[in-house]
């Protein structure tokens, strides 16, 4: 095969050595375990990008992961591959190193898979692969390490599958207790995991995760039904709307996400992130005659306290986008509203119980309006 046109940046590298060029270009020859689908979403300047990620491992570290940007290079990788990616960068990203394509990136296909069964061995294939010195060599070894391992990787990929479909079956076996409560205090009193439903009323909307307090006066800005009184207060759809996963409605920029990392998704089964606008989480302060309790409310939960208005509509509306109907009216309609303390009335709360962390969390599921009748029992 014929070398990149355009030339390398850098050396070629065992995965290995990856954490001493933090920050610089390499060439990497590795066997392509996996490649997941590709992952498409919106760029600030309201252009598309595509990216897929893929395994990859060689004959000095098992597992690497490598962040393909470009669309007509993630068309042809394929899972089974020896191949050489020239002039990737090495970054670190929450605390794992990796490697990200740049436009001047480039792929050969050394080895097919088809290639590696139907050979007589690897001098064979080192025959066929028009490569300089130095890559023969870290060819031969990748090529021999993939003879020695191979059957093994492929019994760990048949073992990942197995474990991903049994999960997928019984999925519905780890069912999580419910509770039924008759105040906000009962549920502050549960020491268990589990699900939760309670009547209260809505008494404040707050923001700790985006905004950087700088004064006494800033504080009064975490609060959205101080900032719905503000005249002239144009960012809070900035503050409440962001770019993130619609899924598992993690924020590109949170730092919510730093203990997992932004490249995988819990909510769906690929672990890709569908990107698009979404509600920042935000707390939901809410209260009886016992007590009161922060919920965590994420993308989903926001959509159904919203009327199932979406963060993507709000978004197109005040951006000029779409003008009938004007979402952003009807949204900032349903704020005030929600937020008449003392006037609202009661919802009845899903929520999930989460005590294996140092400090109980809340986070809401769902909501609905409880229907009562003229004896004031709820129906």
């Amino acid at each position: 095969m014929a070398a990149s046109a355009i030339g390398w940046y850098g050396p070629l590298i065992d995965l290995a050595d990856a954490a001493s060029h933090i920050g610089s270009y390499v060439q990497l020859l590795v066997f392509v375990h996996t490649s997941r689908p590709i992952q498409r979403f919106k760029a600030s300047n309201g252009g598309t990008l595509s990216r897929t990620d893929i395994c990859v491992g060689d004959d000095t570290r098992l597992y690497f992961s490598i962040c393909v940007w470009q669309k007509q290079m993630s068309a042809m990788i394929v899972a089974g591959n020896v191949v050489l990616i020239q002039n990737v960068k090495i970054v670190k990203f929450g605390g794992a190193v990796e490697a990200t394509t740049v436009p001047s990136s480039s792929l050969l296909h050394l080895v097919h898979s088809h290639q590696l069964l139907a050979s007589k061995g690897i001098e064979e294939l080192l025959a066929q692969s028009k490569v300089g010195t130095r890559t023969k060599e870290k060819l031969k070894k990748v090529l021999s390490w993939v003879e020695a391992t191979g059957s093994k990787l492929h019994r760990n990929n048949q073992s990942n599958i197995s474990d991903r479909e049994v999960q997928d079956k019984n999925w519905k076996v780890h069912e999580e207790k419910n509770h039924e409560c008759r105040l906000i205090s009962e549920v502050l009193d549960l020491a268990e995991t589990c699900r939760a439903v309670f009547c209260g009323s809505i008494g404040e909307i707050c923001m700790p995760f985006n905004m950087n307090i700088e004064g006494e006066f800033e504080v009064e800005k975490l609060f959205i039904s101080k900032r719905l009184l503000m005249m002239g207060d144009c960012k809070i759809i900035d503050d409440l709307i962001c770019s993130g996963c619609k899924l598992c409605g993690s924020p590109l920029d949170s730092e919510l996400m730093e203990d997992r990392g932004p490249l995988y998704c819990d909510k769906s089964t690929n672990h890709l992130h569908d990107i698009c606008s979404i509600y920042r989480p935000f707390l939901l302060y809410v209260w009886d005659q016992s007590a009161h309790i922060p919920l965590l409310v994420k993308n989903k939960a926001a959509e159904i306290l919203f009327g199932n208005i979406t963060a993507e509509s709000i978004y197109e509306c005040c951006k000029g986008r779409r003008r009938r109907p004007d979402f952003y009216k009807i949204w900032l309609i349903l704020l005030k509203l929600l937020l008449q303390q003392g006037k609202n009335s009661p919802f009845k709360f899903e929520i999930t119980v989460n005590c294996d962390r140092q400090s109980a969390r809340f986070d809401l599921v769902t909501l609905i309006m409880p229907c009562y009748s003229t004896t004031g029992v709820s129906e």
